[in-house]
Formats: C-alpha cells, structure tokens, sequence
C-alpha cells in the first residue's frame, strides 16, 4: 500500500495507544494511575505468524468495568455491534479512551458468527458528535474495503476539515505519528481521519 499523503497537527501525550509497528503504553501501567491494567505482551505468545514483535494490550482495566457491562449487555442482543451502536457507547466514560467501543466493533467484524451487511447498512443517528461519526465512518470504511464489501453510503457523509488522528491521544508531530499515517488504509486519506492497520489487530477487548 503506497504512503497516503496528509498534513501536520499538533497533539497532546495520551495514555494508552497502539500501532502496527509498535505498541506503546504511555503512563504508570503498573502503578496505581491505571489499577487492573493488563499489559501488553508479545503477540507471539497467542498466535503464530501475525507479525513477530507486535504487541496488543489485552482486558479491560477495571475502571472501564461498566462499558464493559455495557458492550455485554442491552445493545447486544446479536454477538457483534451494529456501528449505528457504537456512538451511545463512544459516549460514555472510559479510562482508554473514546476509541474503545470502536475497537469493539473490529472485533465484532473479525468474529465467527458476525453480519458484517448488517453491521454497517444503518446509518448513525442525527444527533452523533462529529468528531465520534468521522471516527466510526471511516473505521467502516476501511473495513468494507479490505473485505471487497459494498460501501454504505452514509460513510460519505463524514469527514474532518483538517487532518486528525482516530486515536486523538497520538501526537501527530511524533515517531507514532508518522507510523501511523505510513501505514493507514486508503479511507483514512478520503476523510482525513489517520490510523494504522494495527488498529484492525484487536484481541481480547471485550469483557463480559
């Protein structure tokens, strides 16, 4: 996949963020800053082949116990989320981040028994904060090429006006920065929203 082309954007140090190159926990993962943390261990210990050195932070911390109960419970009457879903729970507090409902929905998509036509035909509800519907929009987007699938429309309807990073805790000036734009799928340029494939290598996000 060539390099997309994008802007620079300042950001901010964020707590917990994720690349396909590297995996980086930034703050006190085994201190008491972000209590029943599970950390990160080498992807090679759960499967062979998907990319020597790779990482993936595994669990929820304790503190995000109720999204957790959350994504378990009333919205999921079928074994995957619907994107039309996933801004209720975007919208709730979680120590890792807005993201985490998202990561959700990948593992979904990635599960046995997961309607992946039905996962995305719905658009999202007209009250949706811009900056979640860009997120998810373009999540879905990425995943319906990658699998060759029909687009859903709606998906076209959101785009940011100057560059960002799906993960806003990712500073866009910074090493990670640039992984993550280098290695982002083609949908990330058409709506401004960057994040690397590694975002797709979700394990054990679900808890219930």
């Amino acid at each position: 996949m060539s390099p997309p082309t994008s802007r620079h954007k300042g950001g901010t140090a964020g707590v917990c963020v994720e690349s396909d190159a590297v995996r980086l926990t930034i703050g006190k993962i085994r201190g008491s800053a972000m209590p029943g943390a599970v950390v990160a261990r080498s992807r090679g210990d759960y499967a062979a082949g998907l990319g020597k050195g790779r990482r993936v932070v595994l669990g929820l911390m304790s503190a995000d116990a109720p999204l957790a109960k959350e994504l378990a419970g009333p919205l999921r009457p079928r074994p995957y989320l619907l994107a039309k879903e996933v801004p209720q729970l975007m919208a709730q507090p979680s120590v890792r981040g807005r993201h985490l409902p998202l990561r959700q929905f990948v593992k979904d998509w990635y599960a046995p028994l997961a309607n992946r036509a039905e996962m995305v035909v719905d658009p999202l509800g007209p009250d949706v904060a811009l900056g979640d519907a860009v997120r998810i929009a373009t999540v879905v987007h990425a995943l319906c090429d990658l699998e060759s699938m029909a687009m859903p429309s709606w998906v076209y309807d959101y785009r940011f006006e100057d560059d960002e990073m799906l993960i806003e805790q990712v500073p866009w000036h910074s090493t990670l920065g640039d992984s993550e734009r280098r290695d982002a799928p083609a949908a990330c340029q058409w709506h401004r929203c960057w994040f690397g494939t590694g975002f797709f290598e979700v394990l054990g996000v679900h808890v219930g």
